[in-house]
């Protein structure tokens, strides 16, 4: 997971360390390693789509890094085009404990 260096700094994590998401619903991630850049808003955080599944027969995904959609656990419709917007989810980080 990409995580901008300030709010690195600010949230005391280093390059390395392992976080745990929890949205607004507290739904809780898989840990995931902590990549420090500057190529990230300080108030937002990336990771790549497809991993965290809990099906075994998902070989390169099965229990590695965080479900991105598992955390997407509120929608809004758009009402002229009835586009889904998924951009009305909210995380924050805690230390794994692993």
């Amino acid at each position: 997971m990409w995580l901008n260096a300030r709010a690195a700094t600010e949230l005391g994590f280093a390059q390395g360390d392992k976080a745990v998401l929890v949205n607004q619903d507290n739904v809780r991630s898989l840990p995931v390693s902590v990549k420090v850049t500057q190529r990230i808003r300080p108030d937002c955080v990336y990771m790549v789509h497809g991993f965290g599944h809990t099906s075994p027969y998902l070989h390169f995904a099965y229990h590695r890094g965080a479900s991105d959609m598992q955390l997407i656990t509120r929608q809004k419709t758009d009402p002229v085009c009835g586009g889904t917007g998924m951009r009305v989810n909210f995380v924050r980080l805690e230390r794994a404990t692993v």
